[in-house]
């Protein structure tokens, strides 16, 4: 490994030991505070390696993991975001007896997770990266303890969630499969005779994409989530996690080009129309405000996979381009514009 890539995964590193040390922290000195104040310490002090990382440029870890300015700048967004929460949630987890100091180590977790997953160029690094997220995102859902609506709205998540990634996983496996690779790259030169097993393939991967993004028809566990869930954790589910699975997905259809065939394209342009009506039809018969965000968040993935529509119909020429080392080195110095 090079000093470069040592540098590019800093931030990775920095936060994971980060999160060791609040982990013996939060076990010895069981203090809410201490979790508290920790947890900004551990989010934010990453941050300061971000410039570092980026110098080196565009670094490929062992094939699993891309790192560039397009996975730094979400690194730095979900790192915020985790921040955010964490400060939102203090008022909440104040009126707890017991246990309050865990939810801060579930959170810098997720932020972990979420960060891996938009750095992801492999499925392993990919599927990792999700379940991290996601086994996180269980706990913190279900995590008061007055009523049932929130172990309800957290059964519900991880009951949908483990179809969809099993989904996901099978999906991975058929790529895999037809194409004997697990880098996203791989699905590009596939052999003839192998098209089917890869459609069939990607066709269960976007399933489990669609439901982790909600959208329509896969849509059905958001509003009981949201409404379930303490409203900080409403606001990171609808941020960071939608976020890292949008940015996975849009960094793996540029590097499989999977929007060259026009059939995909169809089938994200109609789910991306069907969630924007759904959603926003359906936003304005709520009276619950977390519901009509559910639903609202729904409209707006729909916006969000017009991007991916518009990639699809781009000439070919144009999408090697996107594949092309040029365009890395524009995601690198323009990271939020990816």
């Amino acid at each position: 490994m090079s000093v470069e890539q040592v540098w590019a995964l800093m931030p990775y590193l920095v936060l994971a030991g980060g999160i060791v040390v609040l982990l013996l922290a939060v076990a010895w000195l069981q203090s809410r505070l201490v979790a508290f104040f920790g947890s900004i310490v551990v989010l934010a002090v990453p941050l300061g390696f971000l410039p570092a990382a980026l110098q080196g440029g565009t670094q490929i870890i062992d094939t699993v993991l891309e790192v560039d300015g397009y996975a730094l700048f979400f690194f730095a967004l979900f790192s915020v975001a985790a921040i955010v929460t964490a400060v939102l949630s203090e008022r909440f987890l104040r009126s707890r007896a017991t246990h309050a100091q865990e939810f801060y180590l579930l959170l810098t977790t997720a932020a972990l997770g979420a960060a891996v997953t938009a750095g992801a160029a492999h499925f392993a690094t990919f599927l990792l990266g999700v379940e991290v997220l996601s086994i996180s995102l269980y706990a913190m859902i279900a995590y008061p303890e007055e009523g049932r609506t929130p172990l309800e709205a957290a059964a519900k998540y991880l009951v949908l969630s483990g179809a969809a990634s099993s989904t996901m996983l099978f999906g991975m496996a058929l790529i895999y499969l037809a194409s004997g690779s697990m880098s996203f790259d791989g699905a590009v030169n596939v052999a003839t005779g192998e098209r089917s097993v890869l459609a069939l393939g990607q066709g269960m991967l976007l399933a489990g994409v669609f439901f982790k993004l909600s959208l329509v028809p896969f849509h059905m566990w958001t509003p009981d989530v949201y409404q379930g869930a303490p409203a900080p954790v409403t606001g990171f589910v609808a941020t960071v996690s939608k976020g890292a699975v949008f940015a996975v997905l849009l960094r793996y259809a540029v590097d499989a080009d999977l929007l060259a065939s026009p059939t995909v394209g169809v089938l994200v342009a109609v789910i991306a129309v069907l969630s924007m009506i759904v959603g926003n039809i359906l936003a304005l018969l709520q009276t619950s405000l977390k519901r009509l965000l559910a639903y609202s968040s729904i409209a707006h993935l729909g916006y969000l996979m017009i991007a991916l529509v518009v990639a699809g119909t781009a000439r070919p020429r144009l999408r090697r381009r996107l594949r092309s080392d040029d365009t890395r080195r524009f995601r690198r110095d323009h990271g939020a514009v990816g």
